[in-house]
């Protein structure tokens, strides 16, 4: 019965590999930044390779970040109240690699880098949960306190796909853009031909 439930993605012809970068070559943001885009680029080039991604953390993987926030405007809830979603951060081509399909606005691309506006995407039950009569994008969230950074504006809705396993009915999750949160971490999402070209680790 699980291997019948829908995941809200596409795994079928998805490779994913995780890459962590030494900290005394990579401390500085820029240098992580430089360093993913030029992995997705080459693997970008590669026979077979049809789409490239980066998420932290990938669905299934046991490491979901819990995260609490407001939102701007709301009546602000008790303290120790405040509600919580997965927070993930990912790039722009995440979704179409996974293919969880945009609803609403527009997904991460070059606008959102370190020196631009803050943004944040929320799937489908973030939206439904918490802006049940209004339109969340333009909204603007509070991720942990004033101290943890500004708020960030809702700039796009994307599809829930399930995270922690297939038996939940799908949380609600925001999302960071990598240029604007990165991380000497990252899970790379590969989308391949069929079958994926033979020797791809070795070609990474």
């Amino acid at each position: 019965q699980l291997r019948a439930v829908q995941p809200g993605f596409e795994a079928n012809g998805v490779v994913t590999f995780w890459q962590t970068l030494p900290k005394a070559r990579y401390s500085e943001v820029d240098q992580q930044t430089q360093f993913f885009d030029k992995l997705r680029a080459k693997l970008s080039t590669l026979p077979g390779i049809e789409k490239v991604g980066l998420v932290s953390p990938l669905p299934f993987s046991g490491n979901d970040q819990g995260r609490t926030f407001t939102i701007v405007g709301h009546p602000a809830p008790a303290e120790g109240m405040e509600p919580a979603a997965s927070l993930l951060t990912t790039d722009g081509a995440y979704f179409p690699t996974m293919r969880i399909p945009l609803k609403r606005g527009r997904l991460f691309d070059a606008r959102d880098a370190k020196e631009t506006k803050p943004v944040l995407l929320i799937n489908e039950t973030f939206a439904r949960k918490y802006f049940p009569n209004e339109n969340p994008l333009g909204q603007r969230v509070q991720i942990g306190r004033s101290e943890d950074g500004p708020p960030r504006e809702i700039v796009g809705v994307v599809g829930t796909a399930k995270h922690g396993n297939l038996a939940e009915t799908g949380e609600a999750e925001y999302y960071l853009p990598f240029a604007q949160a990165p991380d000497r971490y990252s899970d790379i999402v590969v989308r391949t031909s069929e079958p994926p070209p033979a020797g791809l680790e070795t070609m990474i």
